[in-house]
């Protein structure tokens, strides 16, 4: 059976997230599915990079069940 893989959803897509980015992006055991972010030109381009739904509030992003 394949292993499956943890789904994260980030909350902030400032600097902090860049700089982990590299490392998250490059361990397979991980999926970055959603973010949330109030600046709707991060979210914009995390939806575009990485096929992930995104949402302008934290709140938002802990509703969603597929996180």
């Amino acid at each position: 059976m394949p292993e499956r893989r943890l789904r994260i959803g980030v909350a902030g897509l400032g600097r902090a997230f860049t700089l982990m980015l590299p490392t998250l992006a490059a361990d397979p055991r991980l999926e970055l599915v959603a973010a949330a972010d109030p600046r709707a030109e991060a979210t914009g381009r995390f939806a575009a990079d990485f096929g992930a739904r995104v949402y302008a509030s934290v709140d938002e992003l802990c509703a969603d069940e597929g996180v």
